[in-house]
């Protein structure tokens, strides 16, 4: 919350400054409430390290800790500097660090990241994609190049032939007067900087072939190029986008959790007297009540014999009477598929099975 009102505290603080630039009324109260918030996080700062001491600096989450730590001496010399700048107005070099400060002052706002993980992950993902951002500005530049030297031959062209309009020179020199200039006058036609038509009306009176070569420059970026840079950016994001290891395990405990409890209150109706129980009268309501069989059904639980699955329970649990709590765990070890671990395991007690056969039955062999 704090560094929430900290981040709407600077947006104003920093229209306030533009407004005293300006000649407006200057006021204490916001150094104040600055050094309020500044003193929190400095309280906070010594309670986390009063609390880790060195492990603050080599736990999972020490690239936040050293951040948050930089950001408070920033802000606590943001201070500093500010109680000190009224008596040195005349030092140029003194303010200038000042404003300097006052920049990195902005970085608070990354903070926010660290808590709120959609954030979390947004960045991750842009900062990820910082690489395919070159590759697509290289060949936006590789594109634009090529073209921009056909476009600028065809207006030179022109402008050595017989009689060229003056004004039409003058127009076509301010777009396409050299190949950068060319480059960036295609740039701003297919980015939506300028109207492309404002640069293929002189193009169409100096040569018709360079005017469509312009028009098919514009529609391969927007139709072709831009939908293909952009469908590399959103791969590459789906990727970066997936959850840590912590928040995948964390979701799985909340979804495993959650159908444990549902699976307990669609088996709590079982238990009609109430004893934390289920016998065999109370457990084949399942087959009898359609309901509850649709139920089971649909979190994973495909009871075709009823007998059979109240067997298994009743001799694992050693007694007629199946606990209630137990029936819970042993339904949800059988939701779903079985896993290779469980064929593992059963690979493994029947392999322990046949050596106890086989040692039983060397024993009883005849000498």
């Amino acid at each position: 919350v704090m560094i929430g009102l900290n981040s709407l505290f600077m947006g104003y603080m920093t229209d306030y400054t533009l407004q005293t630039v300006r000649g407006g009324e200057t006021s204490d109260v916001m150094q104040i409430i600055e050094g309020m918030f500044v003193a929190f996080f400095s309280v906070e700062l010594c309670l986390r390290l009063a609390v880790h001491r060195q492990y603050y600096f080599c736990n999972e989450d020490a690239t936040w800790n050293c951040f948050d730590l930089l950001i408070v001496l920033l802000s606590i010399w943001d201070v500093a500097a500010a109680g000190v700048q009224a008596t040195r107005e005349g030092n140029v070099s003194f303010m200038r660090s000042v404003r300097l400060l006052r920049l990195a002052r902005t970085l608070r706002v990354l903070r926010l990241f660290k808590f709120a993980s959609s954030l979390r992950r947004m960045l991750q993902s842009l900062l990820g994609s910082f690489v395919e951002l070159c590759w697509s500005l290289s060949l936006l530049c590789f594109v634009f190049y090529i073209f921009a030297i056909a476009t600028v031959q065809g207006v030179s062209n022109y402008m050595s032939g017989a009689g060229p309009d003056a004004e039409l020179v003058e127009e076509l020199t301010l777009h396409f007067g050299s190949v950068l200039r060319a480059m960036m006058t295609y740039y701003m036609a297919t980015s939506g900087g300028n109207d492309w038509s404002t640069y293929y009306d002189p193009l169409v009176k100096a040569s018709e072939i360079t005017a469509g070569l312009f028009v098919f420059v514009v529609a391969f970026t927007q139709i072709a190029l831009l939908n293909i840079l952009t469908g590399v950016f959103v791969e590459n994001a789906m990727k970066l986008a997936q959850p840590d290891r912590a928040i995948m395990m964390l979701e799985q405990r909340k979804a495993d959790m959650q159908s444990a409890e549902d699976l307990r209150e669609i088996l709590a109706g079982l238990d009609l007297d109430s004893t934390g129980t289920v016998s065999w009268n109370e457990f084949k309501i399942i087959a009898e009540d359609p309901n509850i069989f649709a139920a089971l059904e649909v979190m994973g639980l495909n009871v075709h014999d009823v007998g059979l699955l109240f067997d298994m329970l009743s001799q694992a649990s050693k007694s007629r009477e199946v606990d209630l709590h137990f029936l819970v765990d042993a339904c949800m070890k059988m939701n779903g598929p079985a896993s290779s671990i469980d064929l593992q395991a059963l690979m493994y007690k029947t392999d322990r099975l046949a050596d106890t056969v086989q040692a039983l039955s060397s024993g009883l062999a005849p000498r």
